[in-house]
């Protein structure tokens, strides 16, 4: 049967399914719980259990060419021009039961994006269009704050468009449709995507994507696809974050409200370098400006005729606890399909830490000396002990007295 695509289009299997090899394609699997139900159980993963297979090889997997798994490999390894995205077909029939009832109707035309846009991001990016590379760096370099290593932000949205948007959210929260979670750790939010925001995003993803290519040059090439959401955290719901990298190339994270206190952002050292865990910076959200970094994937880069480690990507990054009031975000996780098929993307290195990690920096759910580092797990966390990964046994500090983890043993 047909495969439908992030981006509405139809595959059929016949004409991809030939061309996928088991022993050598690899499949990006991104964010979907779709199971393959037509496969022997042990390898009938969810699209989630199966990208997280490894975190010291890159999230890719092996599959069989037997039914509908094959036919959404193929898909994602194969298809032109549809990123990597998948929309859950449990949710594909949202959108349209919410059309009748949407609160701001022209938050839903992808030519009315351009007035979400700040006045001096939209005269940026059009300076950037129309001038030469050198000027159209100068302009961008006039308008980003660099709040950290690679972290970077700007003004993008307006005032009105952040209201509106916290308007349409809370308006389809009310409308007792089904929504997913935005992703595998955050409990409140919503997937714009699935509710018929998907085209105005990508529009939204356009006016980002100059912006991304000076800044990221590989990673920001080109910015296929996304999987775009807002996420809540509010005092009886949740109030922070736990350390993590994001499944993205660049992600772009904006504050559309409301009044809130505490819930900055924790930005702590890439994920395989001696710095991984040591904090880097905490930035205050500001409703209305855009955050953009790298997601979970980096290169490495040739230096003096040698091959360096690059360690600019998988920025560690947490929430901080909000104290009072609703914090609504829109996150966008933006992918770039053809840096994902190089041989740059594949490549990964881990080096040692180099001391034992700062406490703001360390994981409840990744880490193997949580324990040693910050004493008890929060309440129902207890469990991640048995999972733990990080760091890995070639990767341990001077010191490290943690728990095997999903190791056999004690390092």
């Amino acid at each position: 049967s047909p495969i439908t695509s992030s981006t509405g289009a139809r595959h059929a299997r016949s004409p991809l399914l030939p061309q996928l090899n088991p022993s050598s394609e690899k499949a990006r699997l991104v964010g979907s719980s779709t199971h393959c139900t037509d496969v022997p159980s042990t390898t009938r993963l969810t699209w989630r259990k199966m990208a997280m297979i490894s975190h010291f090889l890159p999230s890719t997997a092996l599959m069989r060419p037997s039914g509908r798994c094959s036919a959404v490999a193929a898909l994602l390894a194969l298809a032109p021009q549809h990123g990597v995205a998948i929309v859950h077909g449990r949710y594909s029939h949202v959108a349209a039961q919410y059309a009748p009832n949407r609160k701001h109707p022209e938050l839903f035309q992808p030519p009315s994006v351009r007035k979400w846009l700040h006045p001096d991001f939209l005269k940026c990016v059009d300076d950037m269009v129309s001038s030469s590379p050198d000027d159209a760096t100068q302009s961008l370099m006039n308008l980003v704050r660099q709040e950290t290593h690679e972290v970077y932000s700007f003004p993008l949205l307006t005032d009105s468009a952040c209201k509106q948007l916290v308007e349409e959210v809370t308006n389809f929260q009310a409308s007792g449709l089904e929504a997913r979670r935005p992703n595998s750790m955050n409990n409140y939010g919503l997937v714009l995507n699935d509710v018929g925001m998907r085209e105005s995003l990508s529009a939204l993803q356009s006016y980002v994507w100059p912006v991304a290519r000076v800044l990221f040059p590989t990673e920001g090439a080109q910015l296929d696809d996304h999987h775009s959401f807002v996420v809540s955290y509010r005092e009886d719901q949740d109030l922070g974050l736990d350390m993590h990298t994001d499944d993205s190339d660049v992600t772009l994270n904006v504050c559309l409200g409301e009044k809130f206190s505490g819930a900055g952002l924790t930005i702590c050292g890439d994920v395989g370098s001696p710095q991984h865990r040591i904090k880097s910076h905490t930035y205050e959200h500001v409703v209305g400006r855009g955050l953009l970094h790298l997601g979970r994937h980096g290169q490495r880069r040739r230096q003096r005729q040698q091959l360096v480690d690059d360690y600019s990507y998988r920025r560690r990054h947490g929430s901080d606890d909000l104290t009072e009031g609703r914090r609504l975000n829109l996150v966008m996780w933006n992918y770039n399909r053809g840096y994902r098929q190089s041989e740059a993307y594949f490549r990964r290195s881990y080096r040692a830490e180099s001391r034992p990690p700062d406490a703001e920096c360390v994981s409840y759910t990744h880490d193997r000396d949580y324990e040693q580092i910050r004493g008890a797990y929060p309440r129902g966390q207890e469990h991640n002990a048995a999972k733990a990964w990080c760091p890995p046994p070639l990767a341990r500090y001077p010191g490290f007295e943690g728990v095997p983890g999903r190791y056999r043993s004690v390092d």
